[in-house]
This record gives structure tokens, C-alpha cells and sequence, in this order.
């Protein structure tokens, strides 16, 4: 299986923080990135609180800080400015994709969610 992460939109998002935590990429319509143009950037994620479903079912934001690189994360809209940006700055063209599901996910006021590798 290829090192990859994929990124998807929550068009629903339940409330329910445990019904993340299994892996179905092909619910959220997910796009996928290599870990090669992810994991240069994990130390710049690690300041943007984020959910990961696998440590509770908080909504606060408090559980993770930045991308779960194993496992799932999932992203509020109110934080998907920050990891545009980062994006953004990296002027790569295989971001595009993946800062446009996020200008989505953030303009209809949807989760993403991201599984690790």
C-alpha cells in the first residue's frame, strides 16, 4: 500500500465523534496526497488544534494538536484557514486539490477529516 494521506469533506457530520473512527475514504469522497509532500510539513500542523476520534469524544478541540499521521483527524472549519495557508505557502501545485476541498469544506461550514498513513 503506497505511504499516502487522504483528505475528505464531512458533508454530514454527525456530532458524534466516534462514528469517525473507522476507515472509509470512499464516503467522504477523499482526495489523496503522497506522505512525501505531507510529512515535510507535520512540525507546521502541530499548532492547530484539531479532533481525533480514536482519544474521546470531545468536540472541544483540546484531544490533538495538528494531523493523527497514523490514524484519523478530524478538521472544524474554524481551523481550515490555518492549514490553507500552510498549504498555500508551500506554492506546489499538488496542494491544489487539496486547498481547494478545504476552501469548500470552510465556504459551506463542513469538517474535513484526514486519514493518516
Amino acid at each position: 500500500m503506497p505511504l499516502v494521506h487522504e483528505f475528505g469533506v464531512i458533508e454530514n457530520f454527525s456530532g458524534r465523534v466516534r462514528d469517525y473512527t473507522g476507515y472509509s475514504p470512499e464516503k467522504f469522497d477523499c482526495i489523496s496526497i503522497h506522505d512525501d509532500y505531507i510529512l515535510p510539513l507535520v512540525e507546521k500542523f502541530r499548532s492547530i488544534p484539531t479532533i481525533n476520534p480514536c482519544r474521546g469524544d470531545s468536540l472541544s478541540g483540546e484531544l490533538w494538536q495538528g494531523l493523527c499521521y497514523y490514524g484519523v483527524t478530524l478538521i472544524p472549519c474554524g481551523v481550515l484557514p490555518e492549514f490553507i495557508n500552510i498549504f498555500s505557502q508551500e506554492k506546489n501545485d499538488v496542494y491544489k486539490p487539496l486547498i481547494g476541498l478545504m476552501e469548500r469544506a470552510c465556504k459551506f461550514n463542513k469538517y474535513a477529516i484526514h486519514y493518516g498513513i
